[in-house]
């Protein structure tokens, strides 16, 4: 604080500020793939002459070495720290797990079949067919466990606040536009996602 009268409030500095300053690429194994001086010589003569973008990207850009690009991609990408921290293992047993509304409200039916009312497989069958409205249908529609689970509720815990609850039971609310792009329609096909390619 300064004299009375002429005080100035504390600043406080986060300390993480200070690692925003770091590179966030390292230039010397960008080097290898990419000729630095060639770059700063064009952006320099950019800069002073005004030459049109066309030229400054011949002047940086050489189409021989794409095929050196594209064989060292896979080797930079995999040495990136981001990715030599991802389980693969874990992604791929992931990746064969049903969806989330599916694994749920199965397991609810499980439990209503085998329970008499009095331990919460009611409530867990209602919240299970409302994943099936609310969840994700990526995999397609959910018709196949969410029917059998209303009906169970419907049936066996036919009175109970659940059951009252949960009057339908749900497929698919997905809408995407037709082929002609002229009108929205509900579909309950899975979806598809292209493959890539592991790492080399």
């Amino acid at each position: 604080l300064d004299a009375i009268g002429n005080s100035v409030a504390a600043i406080h500095v986060n300390p993480l500020i200070f690692f925003a300053l770091q590179a966030s690429l390292n230039l010397l194994e960008i080097g290898q793939i990419v000729d630095l001086a060639k770059v700063w010589k064009a952006l320099l003569r950019a800069h002073a002459q005004r030459i049109d973008r066309a030229k400054r990207i011949a002047d940086v850009y050489d189409p021989a070495m794409r095929s050196a690009l594209d064989a060292n991609r896979d080797a930079v990408l995999k040495a990136h720290p981001m990715i030599k921290a991802v389980d693969w293992k874990e992604l791929r047993a992931l990746s064969r797990m049903p969806q989330g509304p599916e694994r749920l409200t199965k397991a609810a039916i499980d439990w209503g079949k085998a329970s008499k009312g009095k331990d919460g497989a009611p409530e867990a069958l209602a919240l299970a067919v409302r994943t099936t409205r609310y969840g994700c249908n990526w995999h397609g529609g959910h018709a196949a466990y969410s029917k059998p689970a209303q009906q169970l509720l419907a049936t066996k815990f036919a009175g109970t606040p659940w059951q009252q609850q949960t009057p339908y039971w749900f497929d698919c609310r997905r809408t995407m536009w037709n082929k002609d792009f002229t009108e929205k329609v509900t579909t309950c096909e899975p979806m598809t996602w292209p493959k890539q390619a592991p790492l080399k």
